[in-house]
């Protein structure tokens, strides 16, 4: 798992804004790499309209197709592995 510090709305990586914030390990008592940059509003919006969008399409499929779509997704989290479960507990 390789965390690039940028968003994804839809299908796009959108551009980097120029803010960003980074995650922190209490532990270590230090930022965690990468930085991560801010969203801008109108990418906020963006991102609502296609979730918007999406809901729609979802309410109108079976629930065997929406237990498919959320197995396919669950098998994506679990590809992430050890890596993902590391990371999330650095930054408790």
């Amino acid at each position: 798992m390789t965390l690039q510090g940028t968003s994804i709305v839809g299908t796009e990586t959108v551009p980097a804004a120029q803010k960003t914030f980074t995650a922190f390990n209490p532990k270590l008592g230090q930022s965690l790499q990468p930085p991560f940059y801010e969203a801008t509003e109108a990418q906020v919006d963006q991102a609502l309209q296609l979730a918007t969008a999406a809901a729609e399409q979802l309410r109108g499929l079976s629930s065997d197709k929406i237990a498919s779509f959320l197995l396919a997704i669950n098998t994506e989290i679990e590809a992430l592995g050890d890596a993902l479960i590391q990371r999330a507990s650095e930054d408790i």
